[in-house]
């Protein structure tokens, strides 16, 4: 999990990414009802999760920031279902994400499909809206440990389903930053949905220093299925880019990368 405080950066969504999702009221029959429970349970568990931790870290007397990171993201992983039934209500600029419909208008039903019946839907609407909501500096590693745990979780999702890895490509290269994410996951849990150009864009154009992170984590695992040219090109980019050697973790991941040549 990155934890500088470089403010993330990128080209806008693809203009198919950013139609409105409107629902007057969300649907509350009871068929419906068990997978957003389900879902709430799993943020609020994983939240009082990180509160543990940090307590446990405060009694040992460790480090300011080592007790801060996990209460304060477990803060949020707590707060975020209440959260998502306000934006619900009244989502921020008038409109509403909605991770399956953004997916399908994208070109990719299949995978709109299958995420609409696992709890990563919700999970990636409330991280939406946090993402959203609560953008001052200060925020930056919560959300950061958010989307961390997002890409885990989309990871799971990828080892139990079969996905069509056109699909998760096409995704990933016009989706926004968070649909993006979630591809990045699809692709770490199952590497066959993984390509070349996705790698290299999640390495070179990447929407935030933490899909570069985990960009050089993916392309270390799939390294040996890049052509010798695809491998000189992330190379030439990790040598070229300051900010990769002034962040730890990315510089960690490239290190890696960079010891197992192009050859």
């Amino acid at each position: 999990m990155t934890t500088d405080t470089e403010t993330d950066t990128g080209t806008p969504p693809h203009p198919r990414s950013t139609a409105a999702f409107r629902d007057p009221k969300p649907s509350r029959n009871p068929e419906q009802q068990w997978p957003r429970l389900a879902a709430r349970g799993v943020l609020i568990a994983s939240g009082v999760t990180m509160l543990g931790i940090g307590a446990v870290a405060a009694l040992r007397q460790a480090g300011v920031g080592l007790t801060a990171l996990p209460i304060v993201a477990g803060f949020l992983l707590v707060i975020s279902p209440f959260l998502l039934d306000r934006w619900e209500e009244r989502p921020p600029g008038g409109e509403q994400l909605r991770l399956t419909r953004t997916v399908q208008e994208l070109g990719a039903s299949r995978t709109a499909g299958i995420l609409d019946g696992t709890e990563l839907a919700r999970f990636a609407d409330a991280y939406g809206f946090i993402h959203h909501a609560l953008d001052e500096p200060q925020h930056r590693t919560a959300k950061t440990h958010l989307q961390d745990t997002l890409i885990a979780r989309a990871a799971e999702v990828a080892m139990t389903n079969s996905f069509d890895p056109a699909e998760v490509q096409r995704i990933f290269r016009d989706g926004p930053p968070v649909v993006r994410a979630i591809a990045l996951g699809l692709m770490d849990g199952d590497h066959a949905l993984a390509d070349a150009e996705a790698v290299l864009s999640a390495v070179t154009d990447a929407r935030s220093v933490n899909e570069q992170v985990h960009g050089l984590r993916l392309a270390d695992r799939i390294w040996h299925r890049l052509e010798p040219a695809q491998r000189a090109a992330i190379l030439d980019h990790i040598h070229s880019d300051p900010r990769i050697a002034a962040h730890s973790e990315r510089a960690q991941a490239a290190e890696e990368l960079a010891q197992r040549g192009i050859d």
